[in-house]
């Protein structure tokens, strides 16, 4: 062998042993995914643009966004670049895209393309397991209305419960769309599971979701399959239809946790909680009839206690507005929980905001359902307010508040 031909063969030899340095589609997508795994959905969304900008045809770019138009409920399109990643890489992107395509068929519902897709997948998989046991459930009733599948166990159906959660269902989303008017995808199905008792309700989470799930709760929002379970509190002596007092406002609650989080994925704890808490309050009248933004008594009390000096003080809402789900949850929880509340009441009904609240509440939304994240978000709509001044009148809503 020549020195050339050796010099050519150990180059040749160096080359294939030295690692590939990652393309800058399929970086971009990696960090798309990473984003996604860490909830960061609007940063995600944003990631998986650019990788695909980059690389049109890499199966990792069109499954990042494929994942990513999941989140925000862009079905159709989501399907399609699942569909895509996998016709480019089958042998990598088989599998992922079928657990993927699984919850797609589970929003709009088609329950035969859900159990055709999550049969192949692995038995440890948890959309196969979670899903699959969604879907084979013994002794309930189901009704379809026009935004809802109910699932309601025999002993709440037994009662008129299926057909009363259905009601309330439709009633309280009209509610929740007078704050947000905007269009959606009309074959999205909400799932809603409707339990009657503390026990069942326990036993039917851990069934699905695993043991400590359900914890002190009465009612759940899992996102990751869109499904809310409610204990009806069925068994109550105040009971009717099925559903005690506290099991509507249970419902009214957990009911806005999955329309926000149906229609944008990164949303604040304080506007989330906030806005839940102001329509657990919602007040029935006759058949069809919903008075919504009724005070929260225990919520009031606590906050006019923190104004006045009995306890920890309310936070600024300059900070408070842009408070982080980590400290939303920490020590001074109830409080944060009572400070969401009255500020969605004061920007819903204090006279002195007139429109101008609903349209910040709205603004704000719309901008986290575009995509962009919670800062991003912030920065154009309460950006643009002067916040001191809006805490002052804040401060006054709370104090005159009956």
């Amino acid at each position: 062998m020549t020195r050339r031909a050796l010099l050519a063969l150990l180059l040749a030899l160096l080359t294939c042993a030295a690692p590939a340095p990652a393309r800058g589609d399929e970086a971009l997508a990696e960090r798309a995914e990473e984003a996604l795994d860490a909830k960061r959905f609007g940063e995600a969304l944003a990631l998986a643009r650019q990788a695909l900008v980059a690389a049109p045809d890499s199966a990792a770019a069109q499954y990042a966004m494929g994942r990513a138009l999941l989140r925000f409920s862009r079905l159709d399109q989501a399907r399609r670049h699942l569909e895509r990643a996998r016709a480019l890489d089958p042998e990598l992107m088989d599998e992922a895209c079928d657990a993927n395509l699984a919850l797609v068929a589970f929003f709009y519902p088609d329950d035969d393309r859900v159990r055709e897709l999550i049969e192949d997948l692995p038995a440890d998989s948890w959309v196969r397991r979670q899903l699959g046991r969604l879907l084979s459930l013994e002794g309930f009733v189901v009704r379809r209305s026009e935004r809802y599948l109910v699932h309601a166990h025999h002993e709440v159906a037994r009662r008129g419960g299926d057909a009363r959660g259905a009601q309330l269902l439709e009633g309280i989303y009209k509610a929740y769309a007078k704050v947000f008017p905007f269009e959606v995808d009309r074959g999205r199905i909400n799932r809603v599971y409707l339990l009657p008792d503390a026990r069942t309700y326990r036993d039917f989470i851990e069934s699905v979701w695993g043991p400590g799930v359900a914890g002190q709760s009465v009612g759940q929002y899992h996102v990751d399959q869109g499904a809310l379970v409610i204990n009806c509190g069925t068994y109550e002596r105040d009971a009717e239809q099925g559903f005690s007092r506290a099991g509507v406002r249970t419902l009214f609650h957990e009911a806005f946790h999955q329309f926000i989080y149906t229609h944008a994925p990164e949303v604040p704890s304080w506007l989330d909680e906030g806005l839940a808490d102001y329509f657990s309050t919602t007040e029935l009248h006759g058949a069809s009839g919903f008075k919504v933004g009724s005070v929260h008594p225990g919520r009031l009390a606590r906050l006019r206690d923190a104004l006045a000096g009995r306890g920890e003080r309310p936070l600024s809402l300059r900070e408070f507005t842009r408070l982080d789900d980590e400290r939303f949850k920490g020590d001074e929880q109830l409080l944060n929980y009572a400070q969401g509340w009255g500020l969605v009441h004061f920007l819903l009904h204090a006279p002195s905001m007139g429109r101008k609240g609903h349209a910040l509440v709205r603004d704000y939304f719309l901008a986290l359902r575009e995509g962009r994240t919670p800062e991003e978000a912030h920065a154009a709509t309460f950006g643009a307010v002067d916040l001191d001044r809006l805490e002052a009148a804040w401060v006054d809503h709370i104090r005159r508040l009956p």
